[in-house]
């Protein structure tokens, strides 16, 4: 009796040996765990920041001549300046921290007036700026649609119209000819128009 009590007891001996052996053989060592969560990590999404746009002063911006499209107004487009032309509405006005004048030009030859852009980095200067320029003109000031945030169109040898918008003066001058006159809503309606074009640029 004591024999196979003592047998039974070898047997369960080596059973849980056995069994020992094998639990430890399946589980994994401290360097494959460490070599999981390591593969782990770098497996994960890395979370970087959004790139921060890059700001572009507004005196640093071209100012593509082809913006103006004179042949909106049935003229072509002449000499280019990066200064205001000398002609009346725009007499003591400064030239701002950027611009851009172009001429406007009927048959190839006679002059028909200028389209100027005026980008002014200070809200103040370009207030002061459009109160020069509306004093100008104002003897001759005619009734018009809004354009931008103010405006002011006029009538006299030129014929004309002046707006400000976020950072711009823009002049628009048309001379008058006996042959070929263009009622001031034409001048109003182009101007409309270009100022639509330039908002995405400086309007910010």
């Amino acid at each position: 009796m004591m024999k196979n009590k003592s047998g039974r007891y070898q047997l369960l001996a080596i059973t849980f040996f056995l069994l020992t052996a094998m639990v430890s053989a399946c589980a994994p060592s401290t360097a494959q765990i460490q070599t999981a969560i390591a593969e782990t990590q770098a497996a994960a999404p890395t979370n970087t920041p959004d790139a921060t746009p890059t700001f572009v002063q507004l005196s640093a911006i071209t100012i593509d001549p082809n913006i103006i499209q004179p042949e909106d107004l049935g003229l072509i487009g002449g000499e280019m300046l990066d200064s205001h032309p000398d002609i009346w509405p725009l007499r003591g006005l400064s030239n701002g921290n950027n611009h851009l004048s172009r001429k406007l030009i009927f048959n190839g030859s006679d002059a028909f007036g200028w389209v100027s852009i005026f980008v002014f980095e200070s809200q103040d200067e370009l207030s002061k700026m459009f109160s020069v320029a509306s004093s100008n003109v104002s003897k001759y000031k005619k009734d018009s649609d809004p354009i931008g945030e103010s405006a002011i169109a006029y009538e006299e040898a030129l014929k004309g119209v002046i707006f400000s918008n976020c950072h711009l003066l823009v002049s628009v001058a048309y001379s008058q000819r006996d042959s070929e006159r263009k009622d001031i809503s034409a001048i109003v309606f182009y101007a409309k128009s270009l100022n639509k074009r330039l908002e995405p640029l400086f309007c910010r």
